[in-house]
């Protein structure tokens, strides 16, 4: 029994308990390292990639005129000269850190649980299992996960917090367990790295130093009661010198960082405040979340999943009542360890709101460290209850944790999947703005940045040569100069893509977006996470043709008249349309205008949806009588067929979608859609690039020597392009994107078949492309055309079905040899599998 306590006391690990950290720290590797360049840089990830290869001085500069301390990028400067500056090797170092934070975990829980372990009067749970436990926990954690693929200080901190935790404990050791020896240069040294990694520890992140505070919160802690007990004694020891070392120390810490607090103070101390106000309850509740879910909480905390986190921490009643008083003091350090940084931020948040999950992130082994310690309170308390059989005093308690973790791991999952694979939990996506921009640019485009701070991680992604302009130039805003450089951009180019980002802060009024409402043509906006792309169409001239009109929009709203821009256009092009609404009595709803290109068969090449003004006119605050002007610009799709379109525009409540009524003179309903002008579209100069065609699904399949099927989307009709959930009676929505190889192709018929399980033919269409308007012996050489087609399952039983897809030559009725086969059907692919439900 004393051997087995000796080897337990000792530190030293058993082969089984390598084994498992070897796994537990394999399984975080692998967590980390998955789809580690799945996201694109956001916008402080970008910061780091322009830093990391500039000059130590100018990254000091930098760093001084930021809020954050330089050590991260001194790193990463280094790193970067190694491995480069792309976004995957940018990462690893990050990764690394956050590997190794894990194991940190895993030996400040062996520092400081093992002597209370020991003082459970158990023979069948090793002094590691609580340290094993959080290390656990660690692994799985999605935050820290989240923290070990970004490309900044966060996970530096923590890993540096955590070590500087671990040489902490061993060096009060001997004030904690008093029987414990430790040779002197052993001590110097543990006092110089503790140093050393302290002030690197604070020179990563300016919250640091409520860890710090922590340190010197559990050391009076302990040596408080130990000095004031000698001092009534009399009688000297070592102990009594114990806080000589410490003050030395700690003096020397904060000296060493001084110099660069004292140089950028004035600018830390002044940043705004970056959330809203919080109490002490909301705050706490936050943080169970994110430690628990991480920033995809949402996607999995339910008061069951939430439960097992809780149960864990409540353990920690069982444990105290297990360890007893005496050893209940010695997890007072996890306790501080979470608690203190916590409280300093809500401190600190009275005066100027700053909470953040990321400066939280160096308290959080010690949450894992209490999950730890409370699931080893629930298997002791078991183990005191069920006594007999005496096997089941062993089993119990280990079934126990397997169960809790199990719970743990199931709950936290769904959040990690979400952060991996769920596009409304990603980074900021630059990486698919600049790729976008570049596929869709034109000759006499430019970029407007708004912040103009976007400036460097937009570069980092966009290779285009389209100019940019970064807007506003000075902070506050300039309004008066913002508008004579919007008014010289909008006589110098024919579009303008506008990237916004933080713009409360550098515009508050929103006066760019807002002066380009009013005097432009929005054609797009969308959202790449939290930046917003939107691009205007700029007027190439003034005096298009005024058409009066008198259309009743449910007796809420009348269209009295329009004017379109050129109305003879190629895919791509913007048509220039101005609105002018009235209403006709008050309007207590926000509604919706929506404006189609459309074909004499119903199909749509171009739409446009938003509200009046671009948000800034919305309906419910029209006067009765007044006059409103209304401008849009709605893009025709690329890969357009040439030919003759329509418009037709509405209202709708974006609540529920319902489109008001058109009322004739009498008030009878006559429709819920305006047709009106007439649009020529022509043949492309030039064919699109395929990633501007934005296609669901890239195939690219040849049909014969002069036909090739570049891809298709595959839905719904009337939804979004990733709703296929099909029922018997809807209409799908097939789109075929097709290009003429070298010399005109010959006339085809496009061959459509729907195959049930038994590869049976259940539903057919042929006709020619564009429902024959443009067939493809009109294409020309390289031209890629976009060809639409509705499918009508009402015929369709619930079940599995495949959609085929070949060629017929016109003339002879035969198929056209392709690519790929289905089984011994010549001449024709499969697109897509699908169910009818």
């Amino acid at each position: 029994m004393a051997k087995q306590d000796d080897l337990q006391r000792s530190g030293r690990p058993s082969v089984l308990v390598l084994a498992l950290l070897t796994a537990i720290v394999l399984l975080a590797f692998a967590l980390r390292a998955y789809r580690i360049d799945g996201q694109s840089f956001w916008y402080d990830e970008g910061i780091s990639a322009t830093l990391a290869p500039r000059s130590l001085a100018t990254i000091t500069l930098s760093a001084a005129a930021d809020i954050h301390p330089p050590l991260y990028y001194y790193l990463l400067h280094f790193w970067s000269s190694l491995v480069g500056t792309g976004e995957l090797a940018l990462r690893w170092l990050s990764l690394i850190f956050g590997v190794l934070l894990v194991v940190l975990v895993f030996k400040i829980g062996t520092v400081a649980c093992r002597d209370v372990a020991c003082n459970v009067p158990t023979h069948n749970r090793p002094a590691s299992a609580p340290a094993l436990i959080a290390c656990f926990f660690a692994a799985t954690s999605p935050l820290l996960i989240y923290y070990s693929q970004e490309a900044r200080m966060y996970i530096q901190t923590a890993f540096l917090g955590a070590l500087s935790t671990y040489l902490f404990l061993r060096i009060l050791r001997p004030l904690r367990v008093p029987s414990v020896a430790t040779s002197q240069p052993r001590v110097v040294g543990h006092w110089i790295a503790y140093a050393v990694v302290t002030i690197a520890f604070l020179y990563s992140h300016y919250f640091a130093f409520s860890l710090l505070l922590a340190q010197n919160l559990y050391f009076l802690a302990l040596w408080g009661p130990l000095a004031f007990a000698r001092a009534r004694r009399s009688t000297p020891g070592p102990l009594s010198l114990a806080p000589c070392p410490w003050l030395p120390i700690q003096a020397l810490i904060l000296l060493s960082f001084l110099p660069w607090l004292l140089m950028t103070y004035a600018g830390a101390s002044g940043w705004p405040s970056i959330s809203e106000p919080f109490d002490l309850p909301t705050l706490l509740r936050r943080v169970f979340l994110v430690f628990s879910f991480g920033l995809s909480w949402d996607a999995s905390a339910t008061p069951n999943r939430e439960l097992v986190f809780l149960l864990s921490l409540g353990g920690l009643v069982l444990y105290a009542l297990v360890v007893g008083r005496a050893s209940l003091g010695r997890i007072l350090w996890p306790v501080l360890y979470l608690l203190v940084p916590v409280l300093v931020m809500y401190a600190l948040s009275l005066r100027r709101p700053m909470y953040n999950p990321k400066f939280l992130l160096l308290a959080a082994p010690g949450y894992y460290l209490l999950l730890g310690i409370g699931l080893i309170g629930f298997a002791e308390a078991a183990s005191r209850v069920v006594r007999r059989p005496a096997f089941a005093r062993g089993i119990l308690p280990a079934t126990i944790i397997a169960a809790f973790l199990f719970g743990a791991t199931y709950g936290t999952w769904s959040s990690t999947y979400a952060y991996y694979h769920d596009a409304k939990y990603a980074r900021d996506d630059y990486r698919g703005l600049a790729a976008y921009v570049e596929s869709l640019a034109e000759p006499g485009d430019a970029i407007v940045l708004n912040a103009p701070g976007q400036v460097e991680v937009f570069e980092y992604y966009y290779k285009g040569d389209l100019p940019r302009f970064p807007l506003p130039q000075e902070r506050p805003i300039d309004e008066g100069n913002a508008e004579r450089q919007l008014r010289t951009l909008a006589e110098s180019y024919s579009r303008l893509w506008l990237v916004l980002w933080a713009v409360p802060e550098s515009d508050p009024r929103g006066f760019i977006e807002g002066w380009l409402v009013e005097n432009a043509f929005k054609a797009d906006s969308r959202w790449f996470g939290n930046i917003r792309l939107v691009l205007f169409s700029l007027p190439t001239s003034t005096d298009a043709d005024y058409r009066q009109t008198n259309v009743n929009f449910g007796n809420k709203a009348r269209l009295t008249g329009y004017r379109i821009g050129k109305e003879s256009l190629r895919p791509g092009d913007v048509v220039d349309l101005v609105l002018y609404w009235q209403a006709i009595g008050p309007i207590s709803e926000r509604y919706t205008v929506f404006v189609h290109v459309i074909d004499q068969h119903e199909y749509l090449w171009g739409q446009r949806d938003g509200e009046p003004g671009g948000g800034a006119k919305i309906t419910s605050i029209w006067k009765p009588g007044e006059t409103v002007e209304d401008r849009h610009g709605v893009p025709v799709l690329l890969g357009t067929p040439p030919g003759d379109y329509k418009l037709e525009l509405g209202l709708y409540d974006a609540g529920d979608g319902r489109r008001l009524p058109i009322l004739d003179e009498g008030g009878t309903v006559v429709g819920d859609r305006f047709l009106f002008g007439t649009l020529r579209v022509s043949k492309p100069g030039a064919p699109p690039g395929l990633r501007s065609l934005m296609m669901q699904h890239q195939v690219s399949s040849g049909f014969g020597k002069d036909v090739l099927l570049l891809g298709y989307d595959f839905h719904k009709l009337g939804f979004g392009r990733d709703n296929v959930e099909i029922r018997p009676g809807d209409i799908a929505l097939l789109t075929l994107y097709w290009q003429a190889a070298a010399g005109k192709p010959a006339d085809y018929d496009i061959s459509l078949a729907v195959l049930d399980k038994a590869g049976r033919t259940v539903l057919g269409r042929d006709i020619g492309p564009a429902e024959g308007a443009y067939r493809t012996d009109k294409w020309e050489s390289d031209e890629i055309v976009r060809d639409q087609h509705k499918l009508l399952l009402r015929d369709l039983s619930p079940g599995e079905y495949v959609l085929t897809l070949g060629l017929t030559d016109a003339a002879t009725g035969q198929p056209v040899p392709a690519a790929e086969r289905i089984g011994n059907i010549p001449g024709r692919i499969e697109l897509t599998k699908f169910a009818v439900r």
